[in-house]
C-alpha cells in the first residue's frame, strides 16, 4: 500500500551514499555494485514525507565494498590455474617427453570454455505458449514482453500478474506496462521457493482497451551467470467489464447463459452475481464484499461489509475497492480490530476518488490473525442526483501474507448496492382493478326502486272502479289517492272526466296544479256533497287528489283544512285523517250552507301552503 522508489518515468539512477528525493509509489531503483561481497544498504526517512501530497520522503543507497587485503590480494591465489594446469599435466607424464607436448597443447583447449559462458534461457506461462530464448552471454541484456487482446468487446478492469525467476542467474532490470495507468509493482522473495518474484497489479473502473493487440507487459532481464534459467510469467487474475478470464492462475471460459438470463430476475441477482467471481476452491483465503440495499436519495448512509470467508492465518495484506464515485462517496472505513486492523501505513481517504487500497492487518505481528467474519466495512454516502439501479463494488489487487512474509494464495468475490427497491414499486399492487366504483354505483340501482312506486298506479286505479266505500280503504296506504276525484265522478257523472285527467297530471308533475281545475267538482256536486261535505275537505293532503279518497269520513265541521276529523262511521272505515299523507298545494273547501228557502250552496277556495 505504501512503497518509493525513483520518480516515476524519471529514469534517476541514485549516487552512490547521496540521498535523493523519494518517489511515492515509484519506479524501481536501480544502481551499480562493482564487486562481488559488496554490501548495499538501502535508508528510507519519512520524517517529512506528507501523505496528502506524497512528497516529503528521502531515501539513500550506499554501496560499501570489501577492504582491499580481503579482496585482492587472496583472490590471485586462490586461482586454481596454477594448480588445474601445472599438476595435472606433470603427474601423469611424469618421465615421458613424449607426452609433454600434447599436455601443453591441452590447456589451450580449456581457455575458451571458461571465457565465455552462456545462460540458456526459457519462458513459460499459465496464459502466453512457452518460449526458447537461446542462450544468452553473461552481462547480456534480453527482453521478455507479453501482448494482450481483449476476448470480446469489453475493456480490461483489473488484473493482477507476477515473474518467478532465480536472481542468481538473472537480475531484472526494468518492467512496465505500457499500455496501463497507475500499475503497482512490487519485488520479493519467495521463502519456500529462493525464487524471486516481481508482481503487477492494475485497475481502472473505467476500462483499458485492449481491442487491438497490445504491449501488455514488458521486462528487461540481464544474465548474470551462466547455466539453465526459467523464467515463469503468470497471469494470476485477468477481469473484464462483464466476465473472469483468469481467476487464482486458472483460465475460465466465458459465461453464456448467466449474465444474461438471470439478470432480469431482480430477486436472485446476489446469488447469480457470484459465481461470476466466486473463487476457485482451491484459492486459500477468500475475500468478500457484501450486496446491501439502500434508498437513492442524496446524502444515505450506505455500509458495505467486506467479510473474510476463508482464512487459514495471516499476518497482513491488501486489497483495493473500486465503485462509481458519480453515486457513492467513500467517507470512512470501519474496521474490525480482531480480525483486520488498519494498517498504520494505510492511506487517507479520497473523497473524490472512485477507488481505495484498505491496508489491513500488522506487518509485525508475530501471531496471525485468524478466524472468519467482517473485517472491515466500506462507509458510504449516496451522492446528490444519484438515480436507482444496481452500483459494482469491485474487489482486486488482493495481496494477503503470513506473518513469514509468504504469499497466501487469495481471491475477491465482488458486491453491490442496489439503490431503490424493487418491491415498492406500486404497480404490482394494483388496486384499481377491484375498484369499489362498481360497488358504488350498484347501490344507485336504487333508482329503478324509485321508478317502481309508480307502478302503484294501478292500484290506485282499482279503487277508481271499485265503490266510493272501498275507496278511502285504500287511499291511506298508497300515494295513490290522486284519483280521488274520480271517487266523485260516479257520484255525479259530469265530474268523473275530471278525475280522469287528475291521475295523469298529478302524479308526474304538477300535482297541485292540476287537480285544483277539479274545482269545477263542486259545482256539479251541490246535490250530492251535502253527504258527504267532509270527504271533499283533504286540504292537508300531499296530493290533492287524495281529498276524494277520503270520502268514507265526516270532518268536525270545521274545513280549514285539518282531515283529522272523526270518522263518521264510528270505527276505522276511512281512516282518522288518514287520508292527510302528503303536502298539498291547494285544497278545496266546500262549505254547505242550507237555507231552507233557497237551497243555496257557497262554495269557497282556500290555498294552503
Amino acid at each position: 500500500a505504501a512503497n518509493w522508489g525513483v520518480a516515476k518515468g524519471s529514469g534517476f539512477k541514485p549516487e552512490n551514499g547521496v540521498q535523493f528525493d523519494a518517489g511515492w509509489d515509484g519506479d524501481n531503483a536501480s544502481f551499480e555494485v562493482d564487486e562481488d561481497g559488496a554490501t548495499v544498504t538501502v535508508k528510507i526517512d519519512l520524517t517529512d514525507f506528507d501523505f496528502a501530497s506524497k512528497t516529503g520522503a528521502k531515501m539513500t543507497v550506499t554501496v560499501t565494498y570489501p577492504t582491499e587485503p580481503t579482496s585482492a590480494a587472496p583472490e590471485e591465489p586462490t586461482t586454481e590455474e596454477p594448480t588445474t594446469v601445472e599438476p595435472t599435466t606433470e603427474a601423469p607424464t611424469t618421465e615421458a617427453p613424449t607426452t609433454e607436448a600434447p599436455t601443453t597443447e591441452e590447456p589451450t583447449t580449456e581457455e575458451p570454455t571458461t571465457a565465455a559462458p552462456k545462460l540458456h534461457v526459457t519462458t513459460t506461462s499459465n496464459y502466453y505458449p512457452a518460449a526458447d530464448l537461446g542462450d544468452k552471454a553473461i552481462s547480456e541484456k534480453f527482453n521478455v514482453d507479453y501482448t494482450l487482446q481483449q476476448p470480446d468487446e469489453n475493456k480490461i478492469v483489473s488484473g493482477t500478474w507476477r515473474f518467478e525467476y532465480d536472481a542468481d542467474k538473472v537480475v531484472l532490470t526494468n518492467v512496465e506496462m505500457p499500455n496501463v495507468s497507475d500499475a503497482y509493482i512490487n519485488t520479493y522473495v519467495d521463502s519456500e521457493t529462493g525464487k524471486t518474484i516481481t508482481m503487477g497489479t492494475f485497475s481502472d473502473v473505467n476500462g483499458y482497451d485492449f481491442a487491438d493487440e497490445k504491449d501488455f507487459v514488458k521486462a528487461e532481464f540481464q544474465a548474470l551467470n551462466g547455466g539453465e534459467e526459467e523464467i515463469k510469467f503468470v497471469v494470476v487474475d485477468l477481469i473484464n467489464e462483464e466476465w473472469v478470464i483468469v481467476e487464482n492462475e486458472v483460465i475460465k471460459d466465458k459465461p453464456q447463459p448467466e449474465p444474461t438470463t438471470v439478470e432480469p430476475t431482480t430477486e436472485p441477482e446476489p446469488t447469480t452475481a457470484e459465481p461470476t467471481t466466486e473463487p476457485a476452491p482451491d484459492a486459500d483465503f477468500i475475500i468478500k464484499a457484501g450486496t446491501v440495499k439502500a434508498e437513492p436519495a442524496a446524502g444515505t448512509t450506505v455500509k458495505v461489509p467486506v467479510e473474510f470467508t476463508k482464512n487459514p492465518g495471516y499476518g497482513y495484506g491488501y486489497v483495493r475497492a473500486t465503485w462509481d464515485k458519480n453515486a457513492l462517496i467513500l467517507k470512512n472505513v470501519e474496521y474490525n480490530d480482531s480480525l483486520a486492523p488498519k494498517q498504520s501505513s494505510a492511506a487517507p481517504i479520497d473523497s473524490t476518488s472512485d477507488t481505495y487500497k484498505v491496508s489491513f492487518g500488522d506487518m509485525m505481528t508475530l501471531d496471525p490473525f485468524n478466524g472468519t467474519g467482517t473485517a472491515f466495512t466500506l462507509v458510504f454516502e449516496v451522492a446528490d442526483s444519484t438515480a436507482a439501479g444496481d452500483y459494482a463494488i469491485t474487489l482486486t489487487e488482493d495481496e494477503v501474507y503470513t506473518t513469514e512474509i509468504e504469499t497466501i494464495n487469495s481471491a475477491v468475490i465482488n458486491g453491490k448496492v442496489t439503490l431503490g427497491t424493487e418491491p415498492t414499486t406500486a404497480e404490482p399492487t394494483t388496486e384499481e382493478p377491484t375498484t369499489v366504483e362498481p360497488t358504488t354505483e350498484e347501490p344507485t340501482t336504487v333508482e329503478p326502486t324509485t321508478e317502481e312506486p309508480t307502478t302503484v298506479e294501478p292500484t290506485t286505479e282499482a279503487p277508481t272502479e271499485e265503490p266510493t266505500t272501498e275507496a278511502p280503504t285504500e287511499e291511506p296506504t298508497t300515494v295513490a289517492p290522486t284519483e280521488e276525484p274520480t271517487t266523485e265522478a260516479p257520484t255525479e257523472e259530469p265530474t268523473t272526466e275530471a278525475p280522469t285527467e287528475e291521475p295523469t297530471t298529478v302524479e308526474p308533475t304538477e300535482e297541485p296544479t292540476t287537480v285544483e281545475p277539479t274545482t269545477v267538482e263542486p259545482t256539479e256536486a251541490t246535490s250530492v256533497a251535502p253527504t258527504e261535505e267532509t270527504t271533499i275537505e283533504p286540504t292537508e293532503e300531499t296530493t290533492a287528489t287524495d281529498a276524494t279518497s277520503a270520502t268514507g269520513g265526516k270532518s268536525t265541521g270545521d274545513s280549514t283544512g285539518d282531515s283529522t276529523g272523526d270518522n263518521g262511521n264510528g270505527g276505522n272505515e276511512g281512516g282518522n285523517g288518514a287520508v292527510q299523507t302528503g303536502n298539498a298545494s291547494m285544497a278545496i273547501i266546500i262549505l254547505l250552507v242550507l237555507i231552507s228557502a233557497t237551497g243555496a250552496i257557497y262554495f269557497a277556495r282556500k290555498k294552503v301552503k
